[in-house]
């Protein structure tokens, strides 16, 4: 009978003894994430889990733990360790994928720059070369099975099409907004004086569209990694091996230090010289380091180009219905809550 009572309080001691004397114990953050992961799950299934984050570094500053076994950071010194220095972080969910995508990874090439130079030339110059490529190799019997190939499909899909489509909805309403009528017929003054132009030419635009993914990332929660089994120092923190550690650009976006009034959408403060490096190097719309974004320059180049014809001609309002478009986190990317963005188009005389 004695043993009934005892085993649960050993446990129970067990459990908060290894959980108290964790070397992550030292994080600051609140009690309760020191025991149980439940309230960070109740938030990531209910929709909240970047805002949750977000407040937590508003409270207890740029590093914080978030559940037992995962923290998150928001400095440039923690983001750049765990994404570009090269160390084996292993992403978090690289265990879950299918060995397809780990051999793809493991053969890709770090010359990512090269990326936009071939991005910028095939929309200059199209290739029939490369249809004809591809007719080919489409007649080959596909040596990929049925699940990895719909895989393929929907990494294609949501990667390459929503956020895209996400990231220029929330951007054409920020500029259709009366209080930006300026930016916008600054935008449209830049494009139509500069005709023969390409448009990775153009500073205005270009920080249009920097400063519209700062504000409104597609993507805008966590991108989680594994630290290594030996484990690594954070940002003075000591994090031992297997645990998630992550940054999410919403934060990283709004650090009033390296964007002064960062609520405010200002695609001046992109043309200033002071700064520049700050700005440049806190941006994390695409990630960073060689798993950021492969689509990076192409994602650009599409949101370019769209703004760049859209208000060479058009000028858009709001529509006379109201849409919500507060941020709305799916299972990969955010959009308007409201699903509809409300705009109308008047064609500029």
């Amino acid at each position: 009978m004695f043993l009934i009572y005892l085993l649960p309080i050993l446990f129970i001691v067990y459990f908060l003894y290894t959980r108290l004397t964790s070397p992550l114990s030292k994080l600051p953050g609140p009690f309760y994430t020191t025991l149980t992961p439940l309230y960070l799950i109740y938030q990531e299934f209910s929709g909240n889990r970047r805002t949750y984050i977000d407040s937590l570094h508003a409270s207890y500053g740029t590093v914080i733990r978030i559940s037992p076994n995962e923290c998150s950071f928001s400095s440039y010194q923690a983001m750049k360790q765990i994404y570009t220095s090269g160390a084996p972080y292993l992403e978090y969910y690289a265990p879950r994928l299918a060995e397809f995508f780990d051999n793809l990874n493991s053969k890709r090439s770090r010359s990512v720059p090269l990326a936009n130079d071939f991005v910028l030339e095939a929309v200059r110059k199209p290739n029939p070369a490369s249809y004809s490529l591809l007719s080919k190799l489409q007649s080959k019997a596909s040596e990929l099975e049925d699940l990895s190939a719909a895989a393929e499909c929907m990494d294609h899909l949501a990667a390459g099409i929503d956020t895209t489509g996400d990231g220029l909805c929330f951007l054409m309403h920020e500029l259709s907004l009366p209080h930006n009528a300026h930016i916008q017929q600054r935008l449209r003054d830049e494009i139509n004086s500069n005709q023969d132009k390409s448009f990775d030419r153009l500073p205005y635009l270009d920080a249009v569209v920097k400063e519209g993914l700062r504000v409104f990332p597609p993507i805008p929660m966590s991108f989680p990694r594994y630290t290594p089994d030996s484990g690594t120092t954070l940002d003075g923190y000591y994090i031992p091996g297997h645990v998630i550690v992550s940054c999410q650009p919403f934060t990283l976006h709004k650090d009033p230090v390296v964007f002064p009034s960062p609520e405010k959408f200002d695609p001046q403060r992109w043309l200033e010289e002071k700064g520049e490096l700050e700005r440049n190097r806190m941006f994390f719309a695409f990630s960073q380091g060689a798993r950021g974004c492969i689509g990076k320059h192409l994602a650009l180049a599409e949101m370019k180009i769209l703004l760049r014809e859209v208000y060479e001609e058009y000028k858009t309002v709001l529509g006379k219905e109201k849409a919500d478009m507060r941020f709305d986190d799916q299972v990969i990317s955010s959009r308007p809550k409201g699903q509809k963005c409300r705009l109308q188009f008047q064609k500029v005389v």
